[in-house]
């Protein structure tokens, strides 16, 4: 009788009889003992070596059998291996991997960011992007015609309708998009409404139009012209003050990025410098409580909703004189302080008095930040895009694009990265191919036009 082992062989580990037999009872051990049985030793008899191969022979067709049952059944489903992109797996969408700096040490990250159904669009969308690549597609054949918000429980999400600009008709691109949505968003459905057009849906939810045009049906429209008054966007990079090479790289992109900087990271005030000196805004990154502390910890300097109102504004104090030239704060992480609306109001307060500003990360849907502020007078805004949660160069620009349709739509958007090299690739791929219609302004021109905020910031030559 073959022997048993409770639980599931994982499929992708290898399985040796020598597991099924106790110490010293091997195949090695076998063909040692044989030999010493001819000199006078055990001898082991021919049936014996039989029940070995019979025991080889089942666990072999065991393995192919449970690899071609979780095929059958579904949990094979995802691709052997992820598409990749510049040879590397991007599989890290929910939770960001802590970022590690040859001159830093490693700082507490973000809870899962926008929500599972907004995080799942993201999925969705670099699935779209990476079934361009597959097919010898440039990226300017997904063309994002149009952006709208919605509300499930109280979350918003966007909804998007894109344009594919194809050389054929889309049942080839739409074949090898299934797998590719598999793989990316298990979650999502992908269904036809007619013959140009397919529609994805979310947990239920309708989030992506997919319109399918011909390249030769296409009549070029007039470039748009460079606006003033017009639309408007904010880029604001969270976590900064630990990678001091990334700030300068930051500096450089030529066109305004709101610092929003760690009080008590390790080059801190080196990197708010470099924000000063290259005529950046610059606001405080303020830890607060998320949802899952202890567990998940927000770092130094952190504000927790047990803490009496005079503690947080005291500690929100010190920050604000940690980091030069900050003209305003934003929450890192606070799925659960942003919801206090007592904490909320006592970083407020400190805010208040220096005519300062806050920005609302919105690491929850919840959060009374936007409407404690409004109730004071304090100048404030809230985010609309998260750019990295998919961590491409791709997917980053794809993101800036949605947060332009939003700025057309509304008259503004608020994006939100971290400080990762794809963020970087992505920003610097948009600003050769943005939408000029479109102007990236500092925050306070945003939020707090003509306050003490925007006085303090002065564009140098290169970001005006």
């Amino acid at each position: 009788m073959i022997p048993q082992r409770s639980g599931t062989i994982a499929p992708d580990m290898p399985h040796h009889p020598s597991e099924h037999t106790p110490a010293g009872e091997g195949p090695l051990t076998v063909i040692a003992e044989n030999r010493l049985g001819e000199a006078g030793g055990i001898l082991l008899s021919s049936k014996s070596l039989i029940l070995w191969g019979i025991c080889l022979a089942a666990l072999a067709t065991g393995l192919l059998l449970f690899r071609l049952t979780g095929v059958a059944d579904g949990s094979g489903r995802r691709p052997e291996a992820p598409p990749v992109e510049n040879g590397t797996v991007m599989r890290s969408v929910v939770k960001r991997p802590t970022l590690q700096t040859a001159n830093a040490t490693a700082m507490p990250y973000e809870e899962a960011l926008g929500g599972p159904l907004e995080e799942s669009i993201k999925r969705v969308d670099y699935a779209l992007i990476q079934n361009l690549l597959q097919l010898g597609y440039e990226s300017d054949r997904m063309q994002l015609d149009h952006v709208e918000t919605r509300t499930v429980s109280g979350s918003d999400y966007h909804f998007q309708q894109i344009n594919f600009v194809l050389d054929e008709s889309p049942a080839a691109f739409v074949e090898n998009l299934k797998p590719l949505i598999d793989f990316w968003a298990d979650e999502a459905s992908l269904d036809q409404v007619n013959a140009t057009t397919w529609r994805i849906a979310v947990l239920g939810r309708p989030t992506h139009q997919l319109d399918f045009l011909r390249r030769q049906d296409l009549v070029p429209g007039p470039k748009p012209t460079p606006s003033v008054n017009g639309p408007k966007i904010v880029i604001v990079i969270d976590d900064l003050g630990e990678n001091v090479a990334f700030a300068r790289d930051l500096a450089n992109l030529g066109f305004p990025v709101t610092f929003a900087i760690w009080p008590r990271a390790s080059h801190t005030r080196e990197v708010a410098k470099i924000a000063q000196d290259a005529g950046l805004e610059i606001i405080l990154h303020q830890p607060m409580e998320p949802i899952s502390y202890p567990k998940t910890k927000p770092g130094p300097g952190a504000v927790y909703v047990r803490m009496t109102p005079d503690e947080v504004s005291a500690t929100v104090a010190k920050n604000l004189e940690l980091v030069p030239g900050a003209v305003g704060l934003n929450n890192h992480m606070g799925s659960r302080f942003t919801q206090d609306a007592e904490g909320v109001a006592a970083v407020l307060r400190v805010l208040k008095a220096r005519r300062f500003m806050v920005l609302d990360s919105l690491t929850h849907p919840k959060s009374v930040f936007g409407r404690v502020a409004n109730s004071m007078g304090v100048p404030g805004g809230t985010r609309d895009v998260f750019l990295d949660v998919v961590r491409s160069e791709r997917s980053v620009l794809h993101q800036l694009i949605k947060a332009e349709r939003i700025a057309e739509k509304k008259g503004s958007a608020i994006a939100i990265g971290h400080p990762f090299p794809e963020t970087l690739a992505g920003l610097r791929q948009w600003v050769r191919t943005r939408d000029a219609s479109i102007t990236p302004v500092n925050l306070a021109t945003l939020i707090a036009p003509g306050a003490a905020t925007h006085a303090r910031v002065e564009k140098s030559p290169k970001t005006r």
